[in-house]
């Protein structure tokens, strides 16, 4: 099945930006991270008990202490769902994880992706909301403060990682553990 013409113009415009998650792969990074805040759906598309709608304004809320899971709309906003995923992670134990089209070419990414702790680039192109696949590549950005990166923590997502072939390994110095972004691929081909 294909995405029709008017579904392909909103992907590229701000004409439409819900775009369910594929349950699989959330299921995949919900055992990793396992998350309890989704600050950017609807109700039909939350995927956490705790979740925030349009109407919560999820811009305007604290996610502090929070495991975030964000698939934010891919319009013209974007860039202020990124901003505040970047500056939620930097209070304590909070981890944003955020799946969003792999535009290397804009300036939040530069601004914001580009501090995150780890990014992975998805191989292949999702297929949100059971439609055809997406026609952007699409990137799995971690923003995670200094309290959630743990020995502990990032042993568990390299093991689950690796189960599911997507994270090549962890750098640690002798002086401890050195946080740096890790990119890393996924295969969404099948």
């Amino acid at each position: 099945m294909s995405l029709t013409e008017n579904e392909l113009k909103g992907l590229f415009s701000s004409a439409t930006n819900e775009w369910s998650t594929p349950q699989e792969f959330f299921d995949q990074l919900n055992e990793e991270y396992r998350f309890t805040l989704d600050p950017c759906c609807t109700r039909e598309t939350a995927k956490c008990d705790h979740f925030f709608t349009k109407e919560d304004d999820g811009l305007s809320r604290s996610w502090k202490g929070h495991t975030v899971f964000m698939n934010p709309p891919y319009g013209r906003e974007i860039k202020d769902w990124i901003k505040k995923a970047y500056r939620e992670s930097c209070k304590p134990n909070t981890t944003v994880v955020c799946l969003i089209p792999a535009r290397t070419d804009t300036r939040y990414w530069h601004k914001y992706c580009m501090k995150a702790s780890e990014i992975r680039l998805i191989k292949g192109r999702l297929k949100f909301g059971g439609k055809g696949p997406a026609p952007f590549p699409s990137a799995v950005v971690v923003f995670a403060s200094l309290a959630q990166t743990t020995p502990d923590n990032i042993k568990r997502s390299i093991r689950t990682a690796n189960r599911h072939r997507s994270l090549p390994g962890a750098i640690s110095t002798k002086s401890g553990l050195r946080i740096k972004p890790i990119l890393s691929a996924i295969d969404q081909r099948q």
